[in-house]
Parts: structure tokens; sequence; C-alpha cells
């Protein structure tokens, strides 16, 4: 797992201890029945890969995650994670062509009506919070029992929860403005003029990634204490 993702876990939950798993490289790993059983929650993070691919390690995360799913494990999906237990569990991603390539710091707003935010003890009034982007592929529906709990403008689907033990989020809690500035330089040739100026200038805007950990957190320590 990437040291972002360490860092914003360890300041979200001090006490995680954090063990990663390879699911891509030819020498790829993936966790044990004694491991899974082991291990308290599992998080998928981003990827470059098509989650609809049929690469074999695509095919061999899926199944991981619906075993994961059927033991009842708490399971987080940022971005390609987001993405690819949507697409495990029967629901469908594509292309967002109608929008294009999401890149950049973007604003999301929670659904007013997700029965979990009062469980989660989610700020009220709800906020508008600003989080990095970098995604062309979308959920377009969701897996059965999803509910939305995070929109956008041009991503309907931001965040959703299946029950009380999987959260997914489509944008980059982990990534820095300086990360994120410096991702957007190096795909400057790749990006029409306007959608690169406008990416380069919402790096400005103060993210608040910690915000979304914290909640992640507090998500997976509730369904644990659910049963302990």
């Amino acid at each position: 797992m990437n040291e972002m993702f360490v860092r914003q876990l360890k300041k979200a939950d001090k006490d995680a201890e954090i063990v990663a798993f390879d699911v891509f490289s030819k020498d790829r790993k993936l966790p044990t029945y004694d491991e899974i059983q082991q291990i308290e929650a599992f998080l998928i993070t981003g990827s470059p890969a098509d989650s609809f691919a049929q690469d074999q390690w695509i095919l061999d995360l899926k199944d991981l995650i619906v075993r994961l799913r059927n033991l009842k494990k708490a399971l987080v999906g940022i971005c390609f994670g987001h993405q690819i237990i949507a697409e495990a569990l029967g629901g469908k991603v594509q292309r967002a062509e109608d929008v294009g390539y999401q890149i950049g710091v973007k604003t999301y707003s929670l659904v007013p009506s997700h029965p979990l935010i009062p469980l989660l003890d989610l700020p009220s009034p709800l906020p508008f919070f600003s989080i990095s982007a970098a995604h062309f592929d979308q959920v377009v529906r969701l897996p059965q029992g999803a509910e939305i709990l995070v929109v956008a403008e041009k991503c309907p689907v931001a965040a959703y929860t299946i029950g009380h033990h999987t959260i997914c989020f489509q944008n980059h809690p982990e990534f820095l403005s300086t990360f994120l500035r410096d991702m957007i330089v190096a795909e400057r040739q790749d990006t029409p003029v306007h959608l690169f100026e406008e990416a380069v200038k919402s790096c400005d805007i103060v993210t608040e990634g910690e915000l979304e950990f914290e909640w992640i957190v507090r998500f997976v320590q509730r369904y644990l204490q659910e049963h302990e």
C-alpha cells in the first residue's frame, strides 16, 4: 500500500496495523483464507487499470471481493477500488464519455437521507467538501443493496455503502495537493488545454481528505463493534 494511504490511515487511527498485498504484479499475492480470517478490514486502492477489463489479476480480485462479502468482512474501496467492488458485486462501471476525465480538486456533498449519517455522527448541517479526483470511469449501476452516500456535479455515484460492511469513494482522499499538481503536469500532453488549466487552478483549493479517512475509520470501527 503506498505511503499516502498509510499516512492518512495512521492519522485517522494511530493504532491501526496495516499489511499490504500486491495483487497486480507477476508476483502478486492474494490473502489466504487464514489471513482473511485474521484481518478485520480490507481496503482496495486506486489503479490506472479498468475495473471492467478481463486481465486475470482483475478477475482474481473480483473473486476475492465476493469472498470478502460472503464472509461479511469490512471492505473499503478508493477510486479503482470503488469501481471494482461495484463490478464484482453486480454493478456496472463504464467510461463517463458525457462528462469526460475528472481531474483536479472537486466539490462533493453528502446525501442527507442516507441512513448511516446519524449513526456515524457525520456533521450537521451536512457540508460541501473538497477532495482530489482523477478518473475517467464511473459507476453507472449500483450493486444490489447499495446506497449513494456522496454526490458531485459530474459524478452522481461519488460514494456508496452496502449495508454496514462496505464503503467506497470514487475520489482520492489520500492525494495531497502537491502530488495532484505534479500528476496533472505530468499528463499535460494528454489533457485539453482548458481542462489542464482548470485542474491546475483547482490545486489551490484546500483538500479535506483527512475528513473522508475519519469517516472510513468510523464506519469500519462501528461495523467491527457490531460484530464483536
